[in-house]
């Protein structure tokens, strides 16, 4: 694969996308690669949420085409064998799709400041 394209996690790990990498469908984004690391680690990476905070596109020159903050929830992981990515490149692939869903953001937000309020009011009652 020539042209090599990425995408950078927030804690800097980074997967090589595959040509036409990315693709958006009712508020999901996928992201198709390749990684030398095994399918469980690839795994535990995505399912972190921390590490979907910051998502960006590295272009083949090392710039940053897009950066992508509204990553709310990892979704699923597939690993499809054998792709024909380009005219002289067959490969496994990875496709992750993540959750880019405001609501689904916003409900997020909404229960750690519950959390936090629980906590505060245990911390209280407990002086």
């Amino acid at each position: 694969m020539e042209n090599i394209e990425r995408i950078r996690l927030s804690n800097g790990t980074e997967f090589t996308l595959i040509p036409m990498g990315i693709e958006e469908r009712d508020r999901l984004r996928y992201f198709k690669f390749t990684s030398d690391l095994n399918y469980y680690d690839i795994l535990a990476e995505f399912e972190n949420s921390d590490n979907l905070a910051v998502i960006e596109h590295i272009l083949a020159d090392g710039s940053v085409g897009a950066t992508y903050n509204d990553c709310v929830s990892f979704k699923a992981l597939t690993f499809v064998p054998s792709v024909e990515v380009d005219d002289k490149t067959i490969t496994d692939i990875y496709i992750v799709s993540v959750g880019t869903d405001a609501v689904e953001k916003e409900s997020q937000r909404l229960n750690t400041s519950i959390d936090d309020l629980a906590n505060i009011v245990v911390m209280m009652s407990m002086k």
